[in-house]
């Protein structure tokens, strides 16, 4: 992530509007923010986009933990030109080798040239050629 998230500092329930307002306050800007004790959220202009905001969140947590883990808490961040290298680029679904597998059409399997799925778990490098 290159930005910190907002986190929202207590632990109790939301109730009120104030409280509310507290929490959107503290979100400003951002699309994510934690609340302590409960969790992460996202917002987005569609369901669609929070839902994917937080696919993107957690999956962004999970390889900040993994790299955590192996390297410590002084672990290589991405700077911001290689994190900018990844903006406005054309999104995955809009590829012409991912619009037929998004489209419904299932996936190429191994078993359609051939390869068994016994061959496959066995790892049979001969029969892939390779």
């Amino acid at each position: 992530m290159r930005h910190t998230l907002p986190i929202y500092p207590h632990v109790k329930t939301i109730q009120s509007d104030a409280e509310g307002m507290e929490v959107a306050n503290l979100l400003g800007d951002s699309r994510a923010m934690l609340l302590r004790g409960h969790g992460a959220v996202t917002t987005g202009s569609s369901l669609s986009e929070a839902v994917m905001g937080m696919a993107q969140l957690e999956e962004q947590a999970r390889m900040n933990y993994l790299a955590y883990c192996a390297q410590g808490k002084d672990y290589t961040y991405l700077s911001d030109d290689l994190l900018d290298e990844m903006l406005n680029r054309t999104p995955l679904y809009e590829q012409p080798h991912f619009k037929d597998v998004l489209k419904g059409r299932p996936p190429r399997s191994a078993t359609a040239s051939g390869i068994t799925r016994s061959e496959q778990r066995q790892g049979r490098s001969d029969v892939l050629g390779q």
